[in-house]
């Protein structure tokens, strides 16, 4: 049986929750709905005293649609500039990015069940 420690489903809520209020910073509010939708959806999961997994891989599922080859997420510049805020934002930005991508892709080979 496959199992979803919660402090997984925690950690996923903080990236999001940095993720969220980063991209209001950049004042790009249609990508910050995007992600207080997925949000939300965490919370929600987490919530539950047992975590539905067709649910939770679905939703790390859509969270990864967000780096397909073409996405604006994936390329994004977030403060416009070359100043040094600008630069330092930006860096932080693109962190936050890889952080929730190695955490999607590590939550997705938990999905696996290996058979003896």
């Amino acid at each position: 049986m496959l199992k979803i420690e919660k402090w997984r489903i925690e950690e996923l809520a903080l990236v999001l929750s940095d993720i969220v209020a980063t991209l209001h910073q950049g004042e790009n509010r249609e990508w910050a709905n995007v992600f207080t939708h997925f949000l939300s959806e965490t919370e929600r999961i987490h919530l539950k005293d047992q975590v539905q997994i067709e649910e939770f891989k679905r939703l790390v599922h859509n969270i990864l649609c967000c780096y397909l080859e073409g996405d604006s997420f994936r390329r994004m510049i977030l403060f416009p500039g070359n100043s040094e805020e600008s630069l330092t934002r930006n860096k932080h930005f693109h962190h936050l990015q890889a952080r929730l991508y190695l955490l999607l892709t590590d939550l997705q080979t938990r999905f696996v069940v290996f058979v003896h």
